[in-house]
């Protein structure tokens, strides 16, 4: 994850790290995959909040590279990246 998203301390890629790879392991879940409704009780409503959540974490990280001076991560490169 350091290379692709390019954290720089352990402090921020560990938490990142450990809610992507929750949403990984909890959508096999048979609560999640058999009951398949979004409300606020139900384990698939929370894994969506939390897949909500992931998703707008990257959406700012995404941003703030963009807006940023190019640097040698795999994300830096693909959001500075112009066609020919």
């Amino acid at each position: 994850m350091r290379c692709l998203l390019g954290f720089d301390d352990a402090a921020s890629l560990g938490p990142f790290a450990d809610r992507i790879v929750t949403l990984g392991t909890t959508a096999a879940d048979p609560r999640v995959l058999l009951f398949r409704r979004d409300l606020p009780w139900s384990p698939y409503g929370r894994w969506l909040r939390r897949v909500a959540a992931a998703y707008d974490e990257l959406a700012a990280l995404i941003a703030g590279r963009r807006a940023a001076d190019p640097r040698p991560d795999a994300l830096s490169i693909l959001c500075h990246a112009r066609s020919r």
